[in-house]
């Protein structure tokens, strides 16, 4: 599948802090591709719903791991290219509302994902935080997060619960049975599995363990990606391709 990234741009003759962000509303490349991914994996009536809704101005946003804590971890800007060449293809990617056309300058949750003030990008703690909130919105303690979420709540009343918005936008594989994935924790190569508890804002600060993070975004990104390829292939019921229990499967570690 294609990289929003690598493919788009010579990053090879761009210094590192400046490379461009691939992401964009309506009308770039990736979140026309991946608005249509997902009207072919949903209903006609729900996609309109949620990402034609004249209402709000939607934008992706990006689910690896962020490159900053990556350096500062110690990954080489070498390493950090062999894992974006992953998490940079259509699953590495979501849409959230970035705006309503009555409240241009509302938080976004884009917004309030980044950093230590929010959750250093993790989208394992986000949508462990997403999950408290729908079930009470009082249980979020990251403020940013919690005000964000509430300030688009009218887009989020477009899902039931938690796992019709999971099932929406084919994040499966970032649960298991019904739980969130620590994504710092588990080690998905030997099917380690360890469950997010908390709303975890911290990612490794030592090579190793960024490492091992990176490795089980990549395994799921790929996962995800895997199903949007189906749907570009015209497969239909394209979400049976990846099993619904976690399974280590060697290809999703491969290099």
């Amino acid at each position: 599948m294609k990289n929003y990234l690598l493919d788009n741009y010579r990053i090879n003759e761009i210094p590192f802090g400046k490379w461009p962000d691939p992401d964009g509303g309506r009308g770039t490349e990736i979140y026309d591709d991946l608005s249509w991914a997902l009207s072919r994996c949903n209903k006609q009536q729900k996609f309109i719903k949620v990402l034609a809704d004249s209402r709000f101005i939607c934008s992706t946003d990006y689910l690896g791991p962020s490159r900053h804590y990556a350096l500062k971890a110690g990954l080489s800007e070498k390493e950090i290219i062999a894992y974006l060449k992953v998490t940079r293809t259509i699953g590495g990617h979501t849409i959230w509302p970035k705006s309503m056309v009555t409240e241009s300058r509302l938080y976004t949750i884009n917004q309030a994902r980044g950093g230590r003030g929010g959750l250093s990008d993790r989208i394992d703690s986000t949508l462990f935080c997403l999950k408290e909130w729908f079930n009470d919105s009082n249980s979020v303690t990251r403020k940013g997060l919690k005000k964000s979420f509430t300030n688009y709540q009218v887009w989020f009343d477009n899902f039931i619960d938690f796992a019709d918005f999971i099932s929406f936008f084919k994040l499966e594989m970032f649960l298991d049975k019904d739980e969130i994935i620590d994504l710092v924790k588990s080690d998905l190569s030997v099917n380690k599995i360890v469950p997010l508890i908390s709303e975890d804002y911290m990612v490794p600060h030592d090579k190793a363990g960024y490492q091992q993070f990176v490795n089980n975004v990549n395994a799921l990104i790929k996962m995800r990606t895997l199903i949007f390829s189906h749907y570009y292939k015209g497969e239909k019921n394209a979400s049976d391709n990846y099993p619904q229990k976690f399974k280590t499967k060697a290809w999703m570690f491969d290099d």
